[in-house]
């Protein structure tokens, strides 16, 4: 079953959802000879199995677990450079400032991105006029110049082949993201271009990838097993999953890898097969707004801006005037 669009967001042509397709289809096959499992598929069995939720908070818990609350926040709200290095939850942030009426640069909004950098490399690699379509409408703004998109050499990113497009755009927005064909290319890790430094417009964490996604669910579809008091067997915990590797005991201070991979593994030990929900992605459920207060009370609804998807599949939220 081909999946849809992350979202439901955009209205995608047939060649090009395929594409979307092959790409997904393509992460799944590197990673199937190390991770394949009878307890994972990456075709949904049946459209009406029983679909769970799996949620967990978006802030980086690796920096407040190995320091505490207040360093945290400030690590991470340390502009692109904590994006880059701390924003590992599949869910990123950047803070918008203006000028204020007496000229002081001051935080005016913010935007949050669950979007994977893929699916816009998949964009800009087979349809360009579509990308800054969907970017143009995403952040709001004027069309960006193809220079934005693909680099300050790319007046028009037509004259490309596809596989140029996809190096010229991974080296200007997205980073290599451990992709060995952008490695092998000369990508960096960190894209030399701004707007998506400036903006959140897909996440920029170089293990927020669709791969890193589908490696963690994979990674969780087993049936860990450890042994109760009783003689029988009962789920392993989180710490007896991701130490079965060396490496990985860092997963687990973290919010999304372990609630995901636990998942997995609590309905592989039932016997259960997994599979993602159509669509595939990460969606924004709650916003704790609540925490937030505008002169003394509520913020005003139209600061919450929910986007990127329909109703219980949004991708983007803006919070601000």
């Amino acid at each position: 079953m081909p999946f849809s669009v992350p979202g439901l967001a955009d209205d995608l042509t047939p060649d090009l959802l395929d594409r979307w397709n092959k790409e997904i289809d393509r992460r799944f096959r590197s990673l199937e000879p190390d991770l394949g499992s009878k307890y994972f598929t990456l075709e949904p069995d049946d459209p009406a199995a029983e679909r769970v939720a799996v949620t967990w908070f978006g802030n980086p818990a690796e920096p407040e677990f190995c320091f505490d609350a207040a360093t945290a926040r400030a690590l991470s709200d340390w502009g692109v450079r904590g994006r880059r290095a701390l924003h590992n939850e599949y869910c990123e942030y950047a803070v918008i400032s203006a000028a204020d009426t007496e000229g002081r640069m001051r935080p005016k909004r913010v935007q949050v991105t669950t979007e994977l950098p893929e699916y816009y490399l998949t964009l800009a690699e087979h349809d360009p006029a579509r990308l800054r379509e969907i970017v143009t409408a995403t952040l709001a703004t004027e069309p960006p110049r193809w220079q934005e998109l693909y680099g300050p050499a790319v007046a028009d990113p037509n004259l490309l082949s596809p596989t140029q497009r996809r190096v010229a755009f991974a080296r200007h927005l997205t980073g290599h993201g451990q992709h060995r064909d952008l490695i092998d290319a000369d990508v960096p890790a960190d894209p030399v271009g701004s707007l998506n430094a400036v903006n959140a417009l897909f996440m920029a964490h170089p293990i927020n990838g669709l791969d890193d996604l589908i490696y963690i669910v994979m990674f969780g579809a087993q049936p860990y097993a450890r042994r109760n008091a009783a003689g029988g067997f009962e789920p392993a915990g989180r710490d007896q999953i991701f130490r079965r590797q060396p490496g990985l005991e860092a997963l687990s201070c973290r919010h999304a890898d372990p609630a995901a991979a636990l998942a997995a593994a609590d309905a592989a030990f039932q016997g259960r097969t997994v599979s993602f929900a159509d669509p595939l992605g990460m969606y924004i459920q709650q916003f704790t707004s609540e925490v937030f207060l505008f002169e003394g009370g509520p913020v005003p609804d139209p600061w919450i801006r929910l986007g990127r998807g329909r109703e219980g599949l949004h991708q983007r939220l803006e919070f601000g005037p």
